[in-house]
């Protein structure tokens, strides 16, 4: 069986830096969405609906 390694501070800080990026490209995207169906509630309609479905 493979032994796995604990995790580092170098790991845990390179997770966080993918969740943050991750977080903005959902934004960026959420905000895309907005914009494209050109409508003062875009934020509020995009604000509970799953990545999956914005993409």
């Amino acid at each position: 069986m493979a032994r796995t390694e604990r995790p580092t501070q170098a790991m845990y800080a390179a997770i966080g830096r993918t969740a943050a990026e991750s977080a903005r490209v959902e934004q960026n995207l959420r905000e895309l969405f907005a914009f494209l169906i050109e409508s003062p509630y875009g934020r509020v309609l995009t604000a509970g609906e799953d990545i999956s479905r914005l993409q």
